[in-house]
């Protein structure tokens, strides 16, 4: 009986070792696997600030008076290559999960921007000066409208007046 008895605890004994150690580096695991997840998450923050926002949309100005006169001298060609521009540089955004002042400026030009571009582009498909000029109203409304939303409405975009570069030739090639 004392024998079965000493099994019995032997038994006990090691299963109980055997479940603490397994605890035990599963602990080590999980800590392992924080300090990674952690790390990956410093990074993509370190990655969202270091995108300096008004660069980018300076860039998106830039090809938005480019789209603008490309649109009015109806050089479809370079109206679209501009609008692609556009576009691309827009998803580029989106991508990279922008916060600015507590806005998601990536979900707002996913949700706002982006669909300007879409209409504008079935705006192009007439082949209409004044449909042109409602898409390109309908985008740059846009901008403004989240400029607004992200708590800087004094960031007012509006119809160019010259070419932002005045050495582009925007009329079609003849």
């Amino acid at each position: 009986m004392k024998r079965s008895l000493l099994i019995v605890l032997a038994l006990v004994a090691a299963f109980i070792g055997f479940n603490f150690v397994t605890v035990f580096n599963l602990k080590s695991k999980i800590g392992d696997t924080t300090l990674q997840l952690d790390s990956a998450l410093y990074r993509v923050q370190e990655l969202e600030r270091s995108y300096e926002l008004a660069e980018g949309m300076h860039y998106l100005q830039i090809y938005m008076n480019k789209l603008w006169f490309a649109g009015i001298e109806e050089n479809e060609e370079l109206t679209k290559f501009y609008l692609h521009e556009l576009e691309e540089f827009m998803e580029d955004i989106v991508s990279r999960n922008v916060v600015s002042r507590g806005k998601n400026v990536s979900e707002l030009m996913q949700s706002m921007a982006l669909p300007q571009i879409e209409l504008l582009e079935n705006q192009l498909e007439k082949k209409d000066k004044i449909a042109f000029v409602l898409g390109y109203r309908g985008l740059m409304n846009s901008c403004n409208s989240c400029h607004i939303t992200t708590g800087r409405p004094y960031l007012v975009i509006d119809l160019p007046k010259s070419p932002v570069l005045d050495n582009q030739v925007f009329s079609k090639a003849e």
